[in-house]
């Protein structure tokens, strides 16, 4: 008979854990023993348990507080990502919080073709900070729907000594006016580099 660690081999021990079995050992882990709970989903103890270790099933963390309930209704709902999540939630594991989002029924809210709109136009002049045009919308959920509509921001392109040169001798200009001697700058690189110099300059 096939053995793993001294215990019989279970009908699903070598099979991926499902979001079902998960919530099973969240619910369950600390009032039904490991081997009911085995023998409940076909899985051997120490899969158990160590499941229930990866999702903190303990007195300490088993329950969600009202605080974690209202960032993953506020945060995942909005688009954030799951390493946004962690973050957030240090005391949560990815298959902790999955599985307490499927039980809460939280769905992500989709994306509006305004929106969209609002992402193409400014995403890559604004970067993240295009978040004040989209009230309701994370910071990861605005980079990852970014992403996926192909915006990529480039990468900074450092300041040439020309182009220092250039902007102090017409820092005093309006920044449209400024703008027009750097067709390769955004005019926020523009406004930025300008208040780099000035802070340089120990002037305000």
């Amino acid at each position: 008979m096939n053995k793993e660690r001294g215990e019989i081999v279970s009908r699903n021990s070598r099979t991926a854990w499902t979001i079902d079995e998960i919530r099973v050992v969240e619910q369950h882990y600390g009032t039904l023993s490991v081997a009911e709970i085995g023998k409940l989903l076909g899985r051997t103890r120490s899969s158990v348990r160590s499941m229930a270790n990866r999702l903190k099933c303990c007195a300490e963390y088993d329950l969600w507080s009202d605080a974690e309930v209202d960032i993953l209704r506020t945060h995942y709902a909005a688009g954030a990502d799951i390493g946004t999540l962690l973050a957030m939630l240090p005391r949560r594991t990815k298959a902790g919080i999955r599985s307490k989002v499927d039980t809460l029924g939280i769905i992500r809210r989709r994306w509006r073709e305004d929106e969209n709109h609002i992402l193409r136009k400014y995403y890559l002049l604004e970067g993240i900070a295009t978040a004040v045009r989209l009230p309701g919308r994370t910071a990861s959920a605005i980079r990852n729907q970014a992403y996926a509509l192909g915006l990529y921001r480039p990468r900074r392109i450092k300041w040439s000594e020309e182009e220092w040169v250039l902007l102090e001798k017409n820092q005093h200009l309006d920044l449209s006016e400024l703008h027009k001697l750097f067709p390769g700058r955004s005019p926020q690189a523009v406004c930025h580099a300008r208040i780099r110099l000035k802070q340089s300059q120990g002037t305000d």
